[in-house]
């Protein structure tokens, strides 16, 4: 039940989240503070056309980048990558960004 999480998440990052984001399970277990919520997933738009979608209503960040590609910049307190790593060309690349 993901307990070993902090109360407060932070800006939070979801790498690969795919149409059903595990962050909405992630939420659900616990009541927890989170200062923004940012999606990543090279699909994304298909994604959010599927009639399912988890967060096509949510008012959050959504980038259609491959993780790859992310923004080295940019800062986050949590980063969620389930099921991610074996999908990408550039697995240390990605770890490194």
């Amino acid at each position: 039940h993901y307990r070993s999480l902090p109360d407060d998440l932070g800006r939070v990052l979801e790498v690969g989240c795919g149409p059903f984001t595990q962050l909405k399970t992630i939420l659900a277990c616990a009541d927890r503070d989170i200062n923004g919520i940012t999606l990543a997933d090279p699909l994304l738009n298909d994604y959010l056309n599927h009639p399912h979608c988890t967060y096509k209503t949510w008012v959050v960040e959504k980038l259609a980048v491959r993780a790859e590609d992310l923004d080295p910049t940019r800062r986050f307190n949590t980063i969620v990558c389930v099921n991610v790593l074996e999908h990408v060309l550039d697995a240390p690349a990605v770890l490194t960004k």
